[in-house]
C-alpha cells in the first residue's frame, strides 16, 4: 500500500485549480479533479504495521487549524521535464510540517532530505506552456488526512485511510 499525509482542498480551490491548468498547459499528465491536494509528506509502501505506526504519528500531533495562502504559479524542470503548480503560503503549514516529521522520525520512518515546498501540483510533463496569473485565495484547513494512492481499472485513485480534525 502506497500512502502519504496530505490536505484535500476546498471546492472553490479545486476550481481554481482546474481552471489554471487548462489555462497553462495543452498536454501532459493533469492531475484529475478528485486527486488535487497538497502533499505533506510522501511515505511510500507501508506494512500494515506501519501504517498503524502512521496513524499513531498524526493523532499524537495537537495542532489549531489554520489558513494556507495559494496565490502564485510555479513549475519544477527535471531534466527538461515540466511540473506546473499552484505555490501555497503558511507558516503554520510549514509549522505542522516539522511536527509530522518530527512524530515520524521518532517512530522510525527516515527524516526528509528536501525543504518542504508547499504546493498542489496541476500538470506534470506539461508541454505547449502559457504564462498564466491566479487571483490569491485563502483556504481554511480544519483536517489532515493519511492518503492511499492506488490504481483502480488504469486510474489513480487517491482515498482517505485516516483522517484527524485540527482544534
Amino acid at each position: 500500500m502506497r500512502v502519504f499525509f496530505g490536505i484535500r482542498l476546498s471546492s472553490k480551490v479545486k476550481e481554481i485549480a482546474a481552471t489554471t491548468q487548462s489555462n497553462l498547459s495543452t498536454k501532459g499528465n493533469f492531475t484529475s479533479y478528485d486527486n488535487l491536494h497538497i502533499t505533506l509528506r510522501f511515505i511510500g509502501s507501508v506494512t500494515m504495521s506501519e501504517l498503524e505506526d502512521l496513524k499513531d504519528c498524526l493523532y499524537n500531533i495537537s495542532f489549531n487549524s489554520f489558513d494556507i495562502l495559494i496565490n502564485d504559479i510555479g513549475y519544477f524542470n527535471s531534466r527538461g521535464k515540466y511540473t506546473l503548480f499552484l505555490k501555497v503560503e503558511s507558516d503554520e503549514l510549514h509549522d505542522f510540517y516539522s511536527k509530522l516529521e518530527a512524530e515520524l522520525v521518532k517512530f522510525g520512518f527516515d527524516k526528509e532530505n528536501r525543504n518542504y515546498k508547499p504546493h498542489i501540483t496541476l500538470v506534470r510533463e506539461a508541454q505547449n506552456i502559457n504564462s498564466g496569473s491566479i487571483i490569491p485565495t485563502n483556504m481554511h484547513v480544519n483536517e489532515i488526512a493519511l492518503i492511499e494512492s492506488k490504481r483502480v481499472n488504469g486510474q489513480l485513485i487517491y482515498e482517505d485511510i485516516y483522517k484527524v480534525i485540527l482544534r
